[in-house]
């Protein structure tokens, strides 16, 4: 919301976008299977932001400009509910939503905008579906007069609500309710049948880390060594390296790969301490 906020106070384009530091829009033309974990629920799960990925979903300027300037709305496929409803979904997770919250959002848009309250009633209680995440990208005309609306909604809700003892989750509740306002406003939206509106899926990378590409450390009697393992495991490894190194040869030249996350830097620097002072 504050890059949303950020954005609308301080660029001009003719569209604007949001995406995450692991959600992406895809513009691929294949039509990938999705998550159903909680975490990148609906979402088309990847490993690595890596070549592969990047065309497989299209993310490059020459398909992404030739998608978008067809469109005056691009959202992402709606997330399944099970055959539950938006208002109902909300009341079941008492750790992510206060329902005084909710009601109190659909009663500004009932007294501000008497003319969405149809569009309110179908999103939050009568489809099976969802427009999680905040993602979509937006014609300009559209996304200012979205932001007004939202922001408007949202100062008014501010002013409205008692945050002091919210857990550190529900102070995330800007951005939950957004959610469900978005999906009123999309619904709303398509209600006009004015707009050309599409939907793409959204695609969740687990790695977002730039990964490197291996090569032999030397040219001549190079011994690889791989192994992967956690924090946990490093004294283990030590071990096992202070072994290679006993029983190493001047006329062997030894490449050691530690392939892993979550390792502290302390152990990180005992295992290289290990090898640079030979």
């Amino acid at each position: 919301l504050t890059v949303h906020y950020w954005a609308w106070k301080n660029v001009k384009a003719d569209y604007y976008g949001i995406c995450h530091y692991r959600r992406y829009i895809g513009f691929g033309n294949e039509k990938m299977p999705v998550s159903k974990l909680e975490y990148n629920n609906g979402c088309v799960n990847e490993e690595f932001i890596d070549k592969r990925s990047i065309e497989r979903h299209g993310l490059n300027e020459k398909t992404m400009r030739a998608e978008i300037e067809k469109y005056d709305v691009i959202a992402i496929d709606p997330i399944q509910l099970n055959g539950n409803n938006n208002y109902n979904v909300m009341s079941c997770s008492p750790d992510y939503h206060n329902m005084e919250d909710v009601d109190l959002v659909i009663d500004i848009i009932e007294k501000k905008y008497p003319h969405m309250i149809k569009a309110v009633e179908k999103y939050m209680r009568h489809t099976n579906y969802s427009y999680l995440y905040n993602c979509w990208i937006l014609k300009k005309e559209i996304f200012e007069a979205y932001s007004e609306w939202l922001f408007g909604i949202l100062e008014e809700v501010e002013k409205r609500i008692d945050s002091t003892h919210y857990s550190q989750q529900k102070f995330r509740t800007p951005g939950t309710l957004t959610e469900r306002l978005w999906g009123i406003y999309l619904t709303y939206l398509q209600e006009q049948r004015e707009y050309k509106i599409c939907h793409k899926q959204l695609v969740f990378f687990r790695n977002v880390e730039k990964q490197k590409e291996l090569y032999p450390a030397f040219e001549k009697n190079n011994n690889v060594i791989v192994s992967n393992f956690n924090n946990a495991y490093a004294p283990v490894f030590s071990t096992f390296l202070a072994s290679v190194i006993a029983h190493s040869t001047c006329c062997n030249n030894y490449d050691v790969i530690i392939l892993g996350t979550g390792i502290d830097q302390q152990n990180r620097a005992g295992l290289q301490s290990m090898v640079t002072k030979l």
